[in-house]
């Protein structure tokens, strides 16, 4: 955890059994720090059920021992690809808040306030939105 907050981290290869913390919430705690840093827990093949409870809590795989070296690799280089597009993809979320901030839109009355508001709600979660209307209205 101290590690955490002194560089940057790829990815965590962590045991259920920890000393002094349990695995379970190591995974917790990294999640809050980093959502997108990816967990990779290892654990003993009779504790498969701790290794899925891991999972819900926003750990990218386990791996059960004995460990098979070719198997962990693929399962990490797959860790960090994802991890990275992640990454990316928080950077270009920023990069469309800041410029939806920055109040590039020109426009005035009730309906331009109801179609702001739509978006504004729409920003606030992940999904899909549809925009339709005449050529050359401005919905880009």
């Amino acid at each position: 955890m101290q590690l955490l907050g002194e560089r940057a981290v790829d990815l965590v290869l962590t045991d259920m059994v920890l000393p002094g913390m349990d695995g379970l919430d190591l995974v917790s705690r990294i999640q809050k720090i980093d959502p997108n840093l990816p967990v990779l827990v290892v654990t003993r093949m009779n504790a498969v059920p701790l290794a899925v409870d891991a999972m819900r809590r926003g750990a990218f795989d386990y791996v059960l021992k004995p460990v098979n070296a070719e198997d962990l690799g693929v399962r990490l280089h797959r860790a960090i690809r994802i991890s990275e597009i992640l990454r990316r993809h928080s950077v270009y979320e920023q990069q469309d808040r800041q410029e939806f901030a920055a109040n590039s839109f020109v426009g005035s009355g009730v309906a331009f306030e109801q179609i702001m508001r739509g978006i504004r709600e729409a920003a606030q979660v992940r999904s899909t939105v549809l925009i339709t209307g005449e050529t050359g209205t401005g919905k880009g």
